[in-house]
């Protein structure tokens, strides 16, 4: 791919990379010192606590130990070239440390090996131009692609130096139309370590407010996406799902941030599908009542294990009066009744009893009561049919804008002697409805089942 002719900068970046001196050093040629916090700190301090009752039987100051361990040893990695740059004939003063970041870890830097020599020197100017070089080809459709493309090429060198200024960059590249995908590559590509990963991983949940706005972002949701599907190890995963069980219920009700929940459900285990839909069941009502919040409610039960929806599903059919008139709460309920579960259907229709009349009547329960009909057990149906029948307002029912569509599905669903009763039933009122707008209706579906002449 001929990317250096056709791209202007590409030639400056490639002669400061030769400047920076790209000889890989080995890990004994330099010095760095860690901070000497860095362990005693908290990870995160704005995570909150495991307190939804699945414990995952770990200690988690040991996890997150070892997860810094861990990261440590990227980030020596990520560092080693832009803290070892090889530019002569500077002032000592300039060997001072000059980087501190973000992650807690500091470097300092005993010298640089250029041919053989060292050279107690580092120029941070050119570092800084780098940094803004790369951070503006990241920006560009074409030098984008560029940098891509080195990174499959499986420079080391080249892939710590995208590294290095990426995480310092992250929020700003994730939300950039061009940006995020240099992102992406990092996550793609197989010339990029696990351990290196980890480390824009730790860089992208580290301010779980920018993580928010990040997966709201159109750009930033696919990011988030691509991240989530290489979070593998359970150390991971758990620092993941801390912090996203913080912004569940924001990002169920956006457009975008959906579908990093629906994600999370996707491809982590069930005993971390069980800790997000533990928060979305404490915040049922809120969810499912909400345009974009009813969809990811459905989409999460249709991917996530059985045993993980069960308190997802108590709460749904606890709300199910309320739900079952909202306009977007009812879309929830008729969700899990067509899943066809005898025991959970039926649960349902106990919780409504009592109010078939009302909701019969009402624009959107109705469809919940037709969908109950049409999904139940006989024996289960039975109870909806003889407690409208048995009401003082059936009539009205018949009548109804909504009601009268209700009265025509249990006839069609209905069968032996329950399903002659509610024909015989809506019959001997053929005087009340054969002139109504909407009784006429109940009457001639009835006629076209059964071929009745009045």
């Amino acid at each position: 791919m001929g990317f250096g002719n056709s791209l202007p900068g590409l030639d400056d970046l490639e002669s400061t990379l030769r400047r920076l001196s790209l000889n890989y050093p080995s890990r004994n040629s330099i010095g760095f010192k860690p901070n000497n916090n860095f362990i005693s700190q908290p990870l995160y301090e704005n995570f909150a606590s495991n307190d939804n009752g699945y414990d995952h039987d770990h200690d988690k100051m040991q996890l997150q130990l070892q997860m810094r361990i861990h990261v440590a040893a990227a980030a020596r990695r990520a560092q080693t070239t832009m803290n070892n740059c090889s530019i002569p004939n500077c002032s000592n003063s300039m060997s001072n440390r000059y980087l501190n970041q973000s992650n807690g870890i500091s470097y300092v830097p005993n010298g640089n090996r250029v041919n053989g020599q060292i050279i107690p020197c580092h120029d941070s100017s050119l570092l800084e131009g780098f940094r803004e070089k790369l951070v503006s080809m990241a920006k560009d459709q074409g030098k984008c692609r560029y940098l891509q493309f080195k990174i499959d090429e499986g420079s080391i060198e080249f892939i710590d130096m995208i590294l290095y200024v990426v995480k310092d960059h992250i929020y700003e590249l994730l939300t950039h139309q061009f940006g995020n995908y240099l992102i992406q590559k990092i996550f793609n590509s197989t010339s990029v370590t696990d351990e290196k990963k980890d480390l824009i991983v730790l860089s992208i949940i580290q301010d779980v407010h920018m993580l928010r706005n990040v997966c709201m972002d159109i750009n930033g949701t696919r990011v988030v996406q691509k991240m989530l599907e290489n979070v593998k190890t359970r150390m991971q995963i758990d620092l993941v799902i801390n912090v996203m069980k913080q912004i569940t219920v924001p990002l169920m009700k956006d457009v975008n941030g959906g579908y990093v929940i629906e994600q999370c459900i996707k491809v982590f285990p069930v005993e971390y599908q069980c800790e997000i839909l533990y928060v979305v069941a404490m915040n049922c009502v809120d969810i499912a009542t909400d345009k974009r919040g009813c969809s990811v409610i459905q989409k999460c039960m249709k991917h996530a294990l059985r045993d993980a929806i069960v308190p997802l599903v108590h709460a749904i059919i606890y709300n199910a009066a309320l739900l079952a008139e909202n306009p977007y709460g009812n879309y929830v309920v008729q969700y899990l009744v067509e899943m066809k579960i005898v025991e959970i259907n039926g649960m349902i229709i106990s919780e409504l009893g009592g109010k078939y009349v009302q909701l019969s009547r009402n624009k959107h329960a109705s469809n919940v009561v037709q969908h109950l009909l049409k999904y139940s057990e006989e024996r289960d149906a039975m109870i909806i049919i003889l407690e409208l029948m048995n009401s003082n307002e059936f009539l009205s029912v018949l009548q109804d804008p909504y009601g009268n569509y209700v009265a025509q599905t249990a006839v069609e669903y209905s069968k032996g002697y329950l399903h002659k009763r509610i024909v015989d039933s809506i019959v001997t009122k053929y005087r009340d409805l054969c002139s109504h707008l909407y009784g006429k209706k109940v009457l001639a579906f009835v006629e076209k089942q059964h071929s009745i002449r009045y």
